[in-house]
């Protein structure tokens, strides 16, 4: 995973990439 804090760009582990502007993804 990555760190979105950025602005939102979380790609998941498993497969896909989400769009979650200041969503903490582990």
């Amino acid at each position: 995973s990555f760190d979105s804090r950025y602005f939102g760009v979380v790609t998941d582990r498993n497969i896909t990439a989400k769009i979650r502007p200041f969503y903490l993804f582990d």
